[in-house]
């Protein structure tokens, strides 16, 4: 069945408010600030009998025309944005070049702001994309022509009794239809204390587009371009099942008016919960025009939903040394939606630091055909916060079908991981000096009398001369903010040594640039013995480091002590990875 009400406004949608609000208060600076109240105790603004009410939201902007007796134009699409509201009460203000002269005044005006105007018309752009509440520009409305006097200078907010002096008083007719979705109890079926997250309707005719209005004649014919036909609510109060008539839990979508409907026509849906999905048709055919300021009930069949299709994310190497409470999923296309409240960011939380997500462990998304159409074999960063770090890496998602479930790998990253696949070669032999890495393809990294072997590994390069022993030194880039806090971290390195035993000294360093091999390490934890002949099979070592924080780098450094004069000794490094010790 159709409702036939025909919604007419007092220019005061919102009346939910218990007690006075204040929102953007009028700039001191200017030469004048205007406004006018709308509403009142006499004037009701739910859009029909059963409790379904449009508020107005701070942000919310009214457009306002204005021309002088004589014709002259005083006002054009001024915006005047919301001030305040009490209880049925709400004054919109603009700060004008001007006063406006004393007199008597033609006025016009629009909800939202129209996004463009020519001559008379006004053209607006309903969303394909809308909450349920029909906020955000969704209910657009044009006023029924009206006269009053001059708007007032705005000083303060006016006490209850003083608002209606004088006041403009416009009402305002809706331009678009309303649909009413709910979900009667006996046609329920999504379990686990699931709600209608989402709902997504197709028609056989545009419903959402740009729409073409004459604000100064409400009967005028209006105009539609670039129309969808379908639209998505992504509901900001999903909504459960309808006990009766009088206790109604609904989302309601705008829509632009319709032509009567042929045989065959119907409205399709997908309602979505957290995890289940129902797909419904509903025949219009011989339904009459869906007409501008009236609303259609939709009930929704819940009955027999099914689990939607899911990508499961589970850990399966963890190299950090702690399990991660949290992660992030950021897609690369921002115009990924993960979940239906979210964005190209998802956030998966156990719910305490304490609670943490084992191997074998993680969560799943119940996706729609958008996450799959913008994610389909994409770049996502994953973000994984432990207790001690923040740590992120890139992953490429498969290559997903529709109506398929995957499952997604996750491999939790090393504190930090250096195997010098990125290095360019160099080679920097000078007895004093150092230099950044950052142009060898190791950003923030620095040394010392060393060389590289293209995209293998670092040599740091010991001599001991004639007139004395130089060594060789590296150091990484900070920990920064990958560290939360100070903690032992376990290093494994291949390392070895060319003509002669080598000892490697190893530890950590807050000094900030290039630091020459001359100069000590500041905090050594260990010594390595390098064997000598060892340089082409690069033994493992591991070792701790402790008291590590954010401020801190890791270090290298030979410390020649034999040898014959002239003798160089190459230390190749290799494969540096670093996680929390336990």
């Amino acid at each position: 069945m159709q409702f036939k009400r025909y919604l007419i406004l007092t220019l005061s949608l919102l009346v939910l408010a218990c007690g006075k609000e204040s929102f953007d208060t009028p700039a001191a600076s200017g030469p004048v600030t205007v406004g006018f109240v709308v509403g009142g105790a006499d004037t009701r603004t739910t859009i029909n009998d059963d409790g379904i009410s449009s508020s107005w939201e701070k942000g919310d902007r009214i457009a306002l025309w204005a021309t002088s007796q004589n014709g002259t134009a005083t006002l054009s699409a001024q915006q005047f944005g919301l001030y305040y509201r009490d209880g049925s009460l709400a004054m919109f203000t603009a700060t004008l070049p001007s006063a406006m002269a004393e007199g008597t005044y033609n006025y016009w005006a629009t909800y939202p702001a129209p996004k463009s105007v020519n001559g008379t018309k006004a053209t607006f752009n309903l969303p394909n994309t809308q909450d349920g509440t029909m906020s955000g520009g969704a209910a657009i409305m044009v006023a029924q022509p009206a006269q009053g006097p001059q708007l007032s200078k705005v000083t303060d907010i006016p006490a209850y009794f003083e608002i209606y002096d004088g006041h403009l008083s416009l009402q305002m007719k809706h331009a678009t239809h309303a649909l009413r979705f709910f979900a009667p109890s006996n046609k329920w079926g999504f379990n686990d204390g699931e709600k209608i997250e989402r709902i997504q309707f197709t028609m056989p005719q545009g419903i959402a587009g740009d729409l073409t209005l004459d604000y100064t004649d409400l009967d005028a014919a209006r105009t539609t371009a670039n129309t969808s036909n379908s639209i998505s609510l992504n509901l900001t109060k999903p909504i459960g099942a309808s006990a009766s008539a009088s206790a109604l839990e609904h989302a309601c979508a705008a829509i632009l008016p319709t032509a009567a409907f042929a045989a065959g026509d119907a409205i399709s849906m997908k309602i979505y919960s957290k995890r289940q999905m129902v797909e419904q048709a509903i025949s219009l055919e011989g339904r009459d025009a869906m007409q501008a300021g009236h609303i259609t009930p939709i009930a929704l069949d819940c009955s027999s939903p099914v689990e939607r299709p899911k990508i499961a994310f589970r850990i399966t190497t963890n190299n950090l040394g702690e399990q991660p409470y949290r992660i992030t999923l950021t897609s690369a296309d921002t115009n990924t939606k993960w979940l239906i409240t979210d964005d190209h960011i998802y956030e998966y939380y156990t719910g305490s630091t304490t609670s943490t997500i084992a191997n074998g462990s993680g969560f799943d998304i119940h996706y729609d055909e958008e996450t799959l159409a913008s994610i389909s074999g994409k770049s996502v960063t994953v973000t994984y916060e432990s207790e001690s770090a923040i740590i992120t890496n890139a992953i490429t998602m498969p290559t997903m079908t529709v109506g398929n479930s995957y499952t997604v790998n996750l491999t939790v990253p090393y504190l930090m991981y250096q195997d010098f696949s990125n290095i360019a070669n160099y080679n920097d032999e000078a007895t004093t000096g150092s230099k950044s890495l950052d142009d060898s393809g190791l950003p923030g990294w620095t040394a010392s009398r060393t060389r590289s072997s293209a995209g293998s590994h670092i040599r740091l390069r010991p001599f001991y001369g004639v007139i004395g022993r130089y060594q060789g030194r590296m150091d990484s880039e900070f920990f920064g903010s990958r560290l939360k806090k100070s903690v032992t971290v376990k290093v494994t390195i291949n390392a070895g040594a060319e003509k002669i035993a080598t000892p490697l000294q190893v530890g950590k360093t807050t000094t900030a640039g290039a630091i020459e091999a001359r100069i000590d390490i500041e905090s050594v934890s260990t010594t390595l013995n390098l064997a000598k002949g060892t340089n082409s099979s690069m033994p493992s070592f591991t070792y701790t480091v402790t008291g590590v924080t954010a401020n801190h780098r890791l270090s290298w450094r030979t410390n020649i002590t034999s040898g014959l004069w002239g003798t160089y000794s190459d230390t190749p490094i290799d494969n540096i990875k670093v996680s929390i010790a336990k």
